[in-house]
């Protein structure tokens, strides 16, 4: 049945005796129902937008004891009542709407509508646009376009029964000409532990495919997900090629760490979450992520060097949505638009958080035209039913133009980046410093078993964390220094051994010894002054317990050697472990043996060479003793007189100490 307005003028004799029948029937009913058996009524369907010369439906629901109309039941004297007010003309009207009203429409007794199902009634109101009539139908004259408060009431005869209220969206003409839709970007959120579950999110995707929608997935999904295939491949399914944005579990703010140049712990966050989304066979976008602090020009900077090109803007900042600017690279901010995304954490049904936020973006949408972001915990509380509604309402030709985040990005507005991050790391930079040093060389080392470097990474995140206070924050990053060093102090070597090698060549055992969980990958260094050591800087994997590990030794001299050993990180970062070994060589070593030959040598052919010019400068010297004497026999000059040799009349020829002594010539 059509509700009719009072007043509206009844020129058809039809009109009027509609009319007449309608007060007819009000008056011969039976006594009023109690108030008492009935606790309210609600609405739970309604058009989501009026077409200028459309219907307005509603469906309404009677909260209490069933109704029962006919033959002088209670439900005969009950009534619904409609009243349309003026229409709204900003956003704060939307709750506390004008109270003067536009149209009263005639009272519309419940036994004559026929129920749909146990106490569900539905009214449909004709509307148009203009003043002159275009049927026969008694119509709401609404001109313009715009929202319209409706107020609906059960009455008995003894007043109001109960009431409700919603509004009316009245479309222009040809919403494509007339005025451009208003641009809104819903993002998605998927955080089990504020309302929204896997589930609730696979199944808006999946009744909805189409709507662009933006899905952010919030704290602990990912574990979820990993943990349930079935989920996951069910929820990629219903996402199809929606962008999903995905952020580390643990809340790390990009400018408190750009400013001590750890921006690496936040890029290392994001890469493991993709990483991990990647494997189970979804593809999360890199070029939007999520801040819950103001963002410095540092951090902006760093987020742009990241890929970073959209930011969900989740901090306390008033700063509309806009864009900072670093280089004359723009980095988008957008904020959840609080009015709007408010909504749907309303303990209202789900029309009526729908039906709301659609008034408020319609109102927004006359005086401004800045694209909508809706989102963030708000959604989570009463997510499916409202949501649905919402999404389904977006579809309408004329309603808002749903668009995916980074469609969102039409703003004008150039935000000043914050001076200061609110979160100072600088009083514990240093020790942030260490551990990211610890880290790395434990990263190098490990090879399996016990506590990997992925989870000491996530540990030290979580020291970072923005839930922790300072005292905390300190507290945790020396626990894990800490705790991390005793990881790396697994490794020890024996006292010192004495080695004796029977050959300058061979091979020397080293005990090794590891409390680790897992296999450990190190670096061994020698030292030795008279011990080469073919294995030295070598890298060696250590088992766990004791290990003897055949060291290629070379000696470079007789006797004992000191050979300092020590084991160090693969980065040669720290060292593990040291000890010394003393080795003695019984064996003439190769370089030891080749000088003693050559000095041999050099002694033979010296002596070789003395002796031979020894014995000629004696047969000389003798030569010429005898020659000088046969001259002074001729009266020639006499020979010289060389003391050490001696005449010829005193030489015993079978002297065997001279040299001589057997020589011919002599």
């Amino acid at each position: 049945m059509r509700a009719t307005r009072r007043r509206t003028k009844l020129n058809s004799p039809s009109k009027k005796l509609a009319a007449l029948l309608v007060l007819a029937v009000a008056l011969v009913h039976g006594p009023p129902a109690a108030a008492a058996d009935i606790t309210g009524i609600r609405i739970t369907g309604q058009s989501a937008f009026v077409a200028p010369n459309g219907s307005f439906v509603i469906e309404i629901v009677v909260d209490g004891d069933p109704i029962e109309t006919g033959d002088g039941e209670d439900g005969d004297g009950l009534e619904l009542a409609v009243t349309v007010f003026d229409r709204i003309r900003s956003e704060s009207e939307v709750e506390e709407p004008p109270s003067r009203a536009a149209s009263r429409l005639e009272p519309v007794a419940l036994a004559d509508l026929t129920p749909n199902g146990a106490n569900r009634y539905r009214l449909e109101i004709p509307v148009q646009s203009s003043s002159d009539p275009i049927d026969d139908l008694p119509r709401l004259q609404l001109a313009e376009v715009g929202v319209y408060p409706v107020n609906v009431e059960l009455r008995s005869a003894e007043g109001v029964v109960a009431a409700t209220r919603t509004n009316l969206i009245r479309l222009p003409r040809n919403p494509t000409e007339e005025t451009q839709p208003l641009k809104v970007a819903t993002v998605l959120p998927v955080v089990p532990a504020e309302g929204i579950t896997i589930a609730d999110a696979q199944q808006l995707l999946a009744t909805h495919p189409d709507l662009p929608v933006t899905v952010l997935l919030g704290s602990g999904v990912v574990s979820q997900l990993t943990d349930d295939p079935t989920l996951t491949a069910g929820f990629a399914e219903a996402l199809g090629d929606r962008p999903l944005v995905a952020t580390p579990d643990i809340d790390l703010d990009p400018s408190a760490l750009a400013a001590i140049g750890q921006m690496e712990l936040y890029d290392q966050a994001m890469t493991a979450t993709v990483e991990q989304l990647t494997e189970l066979g979804l593809t999360p976008v890199t070029d939007i992520t999520v801040i819950t602090e103001q963002l410095t020009g540092p951090g902006a900077e760093a987020l742009i060097e990241s890929g970073v090109a959209v930011v969900i803007d989740a901090s306390s900042s008033p700063a509309p949505n806009g864009y900072v600017t670093v280089d004359g690279r723009r980095l988008y901010l957008l904020r959840y638009d609080g009015p709007v995304s408010g909504v749907f954490g309303k303990p209202s049904s789900g029309v009526s958080q729908a039906n709301e936020a659609l008034a408020r973006l319609t109102v927004r949408g006359q005086s401004n035209r800045s694209p909508v972001v809706v989102g963030g915990a708000s959604l989570g509380p009463r997510p499916a039913r409202g949501l649905h509604v919402f999404f389904r309402a977006l579809a309408h030709a004329g309603a808002p133009q749903p668009v995916l985040l980074p469609d969102a990005t039409a703003s004008s507005f150039e935000r000043q980046p914050a001076e200061y991050p609110r979160q100072d790391l600088a009083s514990v930079s240093g020790l942030i410093e260490d551990s990211q040093a610890l880290l790395a060389s434990y990263e190098m080392m490990y090879s399996g078993g016990g506590i990997g470097p992925d989870d000491y990474r996530v540990r030290l995140q979580s020291a970072l964390s923005l839930a922790r206070n300072p005292a905390d924050r300190q507290r945790a990053l020396v626990v894990f220094a800490d705790e991390l060093g005793r990881e790396l102090e697994v490794i020890s070597l024996p006292d010192a051994q004495a080695v004796t090698m029977a050959a300058r060549q061979g091979s020397i055992p080293l005990i090794v010894e590891s409390r680790a969980a897992g296999p450990r990958l190190v670096k061994l260094h020698f030292r030795s002054d008279k011990v080469v050591v073919k294995q030295d800087s070598q890298l060696i994997v250590v088992e766990p317990g004791t290990s003897s590990i055949d060291v290629e030794v070379e000696a470079l001299s007789l006797g004992a050697s000191q050979l300092e050993v020590s084991v160090w990180t693969p980065d040669g970062a720290r060292v593990l472990a040291t000890n010394q070994f003393q080795v003695r060589s019984t064996a003439v070593p190769g370089l030891g043996l080749l000088i003693s030959a050559a000095a041999l040598v050099f002694l033979v052919v010296w002596w070789f060479v003395d002796h031979r010019r020894d014995r000629i400068k004696r047969i000389e010297s003798r030569a010429a003793h005898i020659i000088g004497d046969a001259k002074a026999d001729r009266g020639g000059p006499a020979a010289p007189t060389h003391p050490e040799v001696t005449t010829p009349a005193t030489i015993d020829r079978n002297d065997p100490s001279r040299p001589w002594s057997r020589d011919p010539v002599g």
